[in-house]
This record gives structure tokens, C-alpha cells and sequence, in this order.
């Protein structure tokens, strides 16, 4: 059972890669962070030292208009120990490189105005710790959205001084989506038994701001 509890962060934290023009990006983690944050499954909590949310809410269409409220947490806002930072890097220097928290169906319920009361303040986000490379590691950045792989997507509880906001039932389901079932998992678990997919860590001190 012990694989299954940490196969988000197999598939995601160890060997997360992305390619682009036949070119294999790998992106490092700290191990500690590893050990501490998903000692038993990919929903966790996190706390920051401030963030900056997005001014507007995406539409919901397809192509990535998702409904949600991005998040924007500059990588020194992270509020971990010493030990488990910097805790994901990126290829080569790591420019206004961060993390992202993305509040799901956000014109539902007042979480954009709770965040507002926490603007400048600590805050501890609450979700599933997912590692995407779809594209923002490189380009343009914004203080929603800085250079990322690493998010807290679906973040459906956040909270902080006199703020507790927790609304899980924003996260829904896509009727009639079959893209994710357990079917697929067999070629995945088959290929992580026969070692086609490297398990390695990076010991060395992380490139920093």
C-alpha cells in the first residue's frame, strides 16, 4: 500500500519532465520536503508568509479557463523550515521562481474576498500538491502566477488571521470525464516495476533568487 499512498509523488516529484523541441527538462525537489509533505498522500497543507492572488477569476470555457482564482507565492514566501527549502527548483537559475495555489469555482462562495482580508498576512492553503509542467516554468510572469511546476491545485481551504475559509464542495467533477481511471494505472505500476523509470534524489544545495 505504501506505493500507492506515494504515487502522486513518484510520478510527479522525482522525475518530473517536460519535453519540448525533443528537449528533457528535469526539475529538482528537496528531499526533505519530499519526506515531510507527503507522508501519506498528495493532500496537504502549506503555509506562506504572504501571496498575491489574481485581480479576476477565470471564465469557464475550455482551453484552460478553468474557473478558478490563481494564487501567485513567490518561492522565499514559502514558510518552511530551513531544511525542507528551497522546496522545488528550476532548470538552470531560478528566476521569480514560486509556487501556485488555485482556489477552484471561485465566483462560488466569498473566497475571493477572504483572501482580500489576508492581503500582506501569513496563510496556510489546504489541497492536493500536484506537479504540472504545462508551460509556466518559462516566459512571462506575473505576481499571480510566477515561474511554477509545482501547485496546490485544487487549493479548497485556506486560512489565516481571523480567516477560515474551507469549501470542498467547489471541487467538481467533469460529468462523463473517463480520461483518469484505474485502467490506466496498469502500464504506469508495470513500468514502475520494471525500474523504466529513474528514482533519484538531488542532494546538493538547490540554485537560490
Amino acid at each position: 500500500m505504501r506505493t500507492l499512498l506515494y504515487l502522486p509523488l513518484i510520478v510527479g516529484l522525482f522525475f518530473v519532465n517536460s519535453i519540448q523541441a525533443q528537449e528533457i527538462r528535469w526539475y529538482p525537489f528537496d528531499r526533505n520536503f519530499i519526506a515531510n509533505q507527503y507522508s501519506n498522500s498528495a493532500i496537504s497543507q502549506l503555509k506562506v508568509k504572504k501571496f498575491r492572488p489574481a485581480q479576476t477569476i477565470h471564465t469557464e470555457t475550455c482551453g484552460g479557463n478553468d474557473a478558478e482564482l490563481h494564487i501567485g507565492i513567490k518561492k522565499n514566501d514559502i514558510d518552511l523550515t530551513d531544511d525542507q527549502m528551497p522546496a522545488s527548483g528550476s532548470v538552470g537559475p531560478a528566476t521569480k521562481w514560486g509556487i501556485v495555489a488555485e482556489l477552484p469555482n471561485a465566483k462560488d462562495g466569498d473566497g475571493q474576498a477572504r483572501l482580500d482580508d489576508l492581503e500582506n498576512k501569513s496563510a496556510t492553503f489546504v489541497g492536493y500538491f500536484r506537479v504540472w509542467d504545462e508551460g509556466h516554468a518559462v516566459g512571462a510572469v506575473h505576481p499571480s502566477n510566477p515561474h511554477h511546476i509545482f501547485e496546490i491545485h485544487p487549493a479548497w481551504a485556506f486560512s489565516g488571521d481571523a480567516v477560515d475559509f474551507s469549501r470542498v464542495d467547489l471541487v467538481a467533477a467533469m460529468p462523463n470525464y473517463r480520461g483518469f481511471g484505474f485502467g490506466k494505472f496498469g502500464p504506469l505500476l508495470k513500468s514502475l516495476a520494471n525500474f523504466k523509470w529513474p528514482l533519484a534524489y538531488k542532494d546538493e544545495q538547490l540554485p537560490e533568487e
